[in-house]
């Protein structure tokens, strides 16, 4: 589906931020988001259907922590599996309700342990990953979507995973202010190096990290170094502030940035941290103009 949407348009528009948007609708600082996805269905539900009528092509399931070790955090290390199973469902209903034909993307977002010498070991780490890719892929997820990759070792562990899966997967790293991965891996050569593997990403980019400036910077690099590559650019809204114990972010005009992150050579565009369902109408409306 996601080639067949980027073959019939050129770009597509991804989704916005699942966290932010549920703690504006009263999630608890400090509560997972995925505890929602069986406390608060309904909720969930309604933060896909509105990415989906503001004109999202792509949107992410609720499982940014829904792996082994984070849910182990919560008590729910034994729920993996139906945890991803109903968030894949929440969004095909959210779709269903909103009349939309959209590709659904399992988030799979890093284990939140230290990937390597002195941490968890490569293969553990591919297994963890491993286990939440299974779920989504039975749960009928279109495509896997690896975000927030701060570490090229712990990249390659779920993207070994996911090759295994045998579903097409996505690959988002978040970058330092020096365009460089935390293990000091830079962003054109993390393109080549996935790009050049037998079994490429459908898809690979930059997500969250230091706003829209950076993300449209470090697009413009992965684009020149793989011409041939769909490149995502997810940024945050700004950078945040802690106000009265709450996030916000500074005002940012996505509509704009997505302008320049199309003509930095991205062709699937969306948000992270502080965006929401209006940004992505902004940013669907700006592309079509």
């Amino acid at each position: 589906m996601l080639e067949r949407l980027l073959a019939e348009r050129g770009y597509l528009i991804a989704d916005g931020a699942a966290g932010t948007s549920l703690f504006s609708r009263g999630l608890p600082v400090g509560v997972a988001p995925e505890t929602w996805l069986s406390e608060r269905p309904d909720v969930v539900r309604a933060v896909h259907r509105g990415f989906a009528e503001a004109g999202a092509d792509i949107l992410l399931t609720n499982t940014f922590g829904a792996n082994r070790i984070r849910l182990a955090r919560l008590g729910l290390e034994a729920r993996v599996g139906d945890l991803n199973q109903i968030a894949v469902e929440l969004v095909q209903q959210a779709l269903h309700a909103a009349g939309r034909d959209a590709v659904v993307a399992g988030s799979v977002g890093p284990t939140g342990v230290r990937v390597g010498p002195g941490g968890l070991a490569s293969d553990e780490a591919q297994a963890v990953f491993a286990e939440q890719m299974a779920a989504l892929k039975t749960a009928g997820a279109d495509i896997l979507w690896i975000e927030t990759m701060y570490a090229a070792g712990e990249c390659r562990a779920a993207v070994r995973a996911a090759i295994d899966c045998g579903l097409p997967y996505v690959v988002t790293a978040t970058f330092g202010r020096d365009g460089r991965l935390v293990d000091g891996v830079a962003a054109k050569d993390l393109v080549c190096e996935l790009m050049g593997l037998p079994t490429p990403p459908a898809a690979i980019g930059a997500n969250c990290g230091e706003g829209p400036d950076q993300i449209v910077e470090i697009v413009r690099r992965m684009a020149s170094a793989a011409p041939d590559a769909v490149i995502v650019a997810k940024a945050n809204k700004g950078l945040p502030r802690a106000v009265d114990g709450a996030l916000h972010y500074d005002a940012c005009d996505m509509g704009h940035y997505a302008r320049r992150a199309r003509a930095a050579g991205a062709r699937i565009i969306g948000g992270c941290c502080g965006t929401a369902a209006e940004d992505v109408a902004a940013m669907r409306r700006a592309l079509e103009r």
